[in-house]
């Protein structure tokens, strides 16, 4: 009889187990929708020409990922991945920054600009391989 009484009250929890993960995650597709749709309306991420909608896009991605990371105290070494990911956001901005400063008459400083820009490319391009595949939650 205690037996039976155990699985009712484990199928009881279960089920309203269940019926907070489901809204849990039905809340945060609908705030994670509408904060996509903000980021592209504002950035107009949706043009399709340029490959660098497509890095705005995963800057924004990545931001949200981080910040993930940092808030969660479940997963193991969340910290570290934080930093992993900041430091790809670091590359990714001096690489945009790189570019948008390119302005100099100087040949040799805009040598040294684009040798810049390109190692942070890398860099960028680096930490996304050795890392990526370890930031989901």
């Amino acid at each position: 009889m205690a037996k039976y009484i155990s699985e009712i009250c484990e199928n009881v929890y279960d089920f309203f187990y269940d019926i907070k993960v489901n809204i849990t995650s039905f809340w945060e597709k609908i705030t994670g929708t509408l904060a996509y749709t903000k980021f592209i309306w504002q950035n107009d991420v949706y043009r399709e020409w340029d490959y660098s909608y497509l890095y705005d896009l995963i800057q924004f991605k990545l931001e949200r990922m981080g910040k993930a990371q940092k808030e969660d105290e479940l997963v193991v070494d969340s910290s570290t991945r934080a930093d992993e990911i900041a430091l790809a956001l670091a590359y990714l901005h001096i690489y945009n920054t790189v570019e948008d400063t390119v302005q100099h008459n100087n040949v040799d400083a805009i040598r040294e600009m684009y040798k810049q820009q390109q190692d942070a490319w890398k860099g960028f391009h680096d930490t996304l391989k050795e890392h990526a595949q370890k930031w989901w939650i």
